[in-house]
């Protein structure tokens, strides 16, 4: 493992953490005794007590490991550990609080707990960059891609491959999308293959991973809304998806949008990849009927691009990679005994109001607001699912 990726996965677990702070601070003496249906954990008591029981547990194996690895931290890193002690302190002291709480008169010569929170963001901030002025270090504008990462994005209108999670991690999530996701009725009456992420935390966690969200806020900036998520599934003889751009079938206005494919499958030439051609996002092409037999009803119009020079996008499970709403892309017929399933995720920003009663979507679709804040509201929001 890289460390890269074991940063990718410790910002998963503190976004789970921040998200069960969110959607269990404000439980009451009451709720205790809810029953639940998990095996050992049978009631909303047990569990609340098994979550700092897990963690502590864990985290003093992780102590041992380390120590027996001989890696003794340096004294620079004993002191940041310290404030990450102080910051579970912090978030500790801030369950279950109100709206009401927060705007409190403080008492006399005191802070308001808003006036603290508030301190606390200013002068970390100042620390920070104190810090490193001493140094002589200075930060990228765009901390999840590079400089020449985005001006490659601009000019191909797509980047990647990256990796969002390893082989294995991604046998264990396509079992579960093959056992249990595909394996009911979701919230589109249509289709089993769309708006997963509103109905199962498995796949609304991998539609937000921050592999993935942070590369997109990194090119379209930091308020970000997931709209859709869509799984494609090629079996064998799966048809061909015609030469497209994927703005031409899209309910947004103004049309801005970001996509992430991830394979969940091993995606080669063989069994069907993506195809795509750099460039071809720089201007509108139109769409014509597609040829009989296509999975679309239409297509881009051959008259007006050059199929010599697309390039094929094979992907290993759970890598992907980005791409804007005009890229062309395609795929051909899976001719060979493999299956093909990836999933697309498409994000846009609080600006853009999306039509979510009317085909492509559905009614009762909701977005996710999966990076920054939503200062518009023009679109309904929906928060994680609770069912796996």
């Amino acid at each position: 493992m890289e460390r890269r990726q074991l940063d990718d996965l410790l910002a998963r677990i503190r976004v789970l953490h921040t998200q069960t702070l969110l959607e269990l601070g404000a439980l009451s003496e009451d709720d205790f005794a809810t029953p639940t249906d998990l095996k050992h954990w049978t009631s909303m008591r047990r569990l609340l007590l098994r979550f700092g029981d897990h963690m502590r547990e864990h985290a003093n194996q992780l102590e041992d490991a380390r120590a027996k690895l001989g890696r003794n931290a340096s004294m620079p890193q004993r002191m940041l550990a310290e404030s990450e002690v102080a910051w579970g302190k912090l978030l500790a002291a801030t369950v279950g609080l109100t709206d009401a709480d927060l705007d409190a008169e403080p008492v006399a010569g005191d802070w308001s707990i808003r006036q603290v929170i508030e301190h606390i963001l200013a002068i970390e901030e100042v620390y920070l960059n104190g810090a490193r002025a001493a140094l002589g270090t200075t930060v990228e504008q765009h901390p999840a891609v590079s400089a020449e990462e985005i001006n490659f994005y601009h000019d191909n209108g797509y980047l990647g491959p990256f990796t969002a999670v390893s082989e294995e991690e991604m046998a264990a999530i396509r079992a579960h999308i093959d056992d249990n996701v595909l394996q009911r009725d979701g919230p589109n009456p249509r289709t089993r293959v769309q708006s997963r992420h509103m109905d199962s935390a498995v796949v609304y966690d991998l539609a937000t991973h921050p592999a993935i969200v942070e590369r997109m806020a990194s090119i379209l900036g930091p308020d970000l809304i997931m709209w859709a998520t869509n799984f494609f599934i090629k079996e064998e003889g799966g048809s061909e998806i015609p030469w497209h751009q994927d703005i031409n079938f899209w309910p947004l206005e103004p049309p801005i949008n970001i996509s992430a494919w991830i394979a969940i499958d091993n995606v080669t030439i063989e069994n069907s990849c993506v195809r795509l051609i750099p460039g071809s996002h720089k201007r509108s092409i139109p769409h014509i009927a597609a040829d009989q037999g296509m999975a679309f009803g239409e297509m881009a119009d051959p008259a007006y691009f050059d199929e010599g020079q697309a390039i094929n996008m094979e992907l290993r499970p759970g890598q992907f990679f980005l791409f804007t709403e005009r890229l062309l892309h395609h795929s051909f017929a899976n001719r060979s005994s493999l299956r093909r399933m990836g999933m697309s995720i498409r994000v846009t920003l609080p600006i853009v109001a999306i039509d979510q009663k009317n085909p492509p979507l559905h009614p009762g679709h909701t977005a996710i607001l999966v990076h920054g804040r939503d200062s518009m509201g023009f679109n309904r929001l929906g928060d994680r699912p609770r069912q796996p």
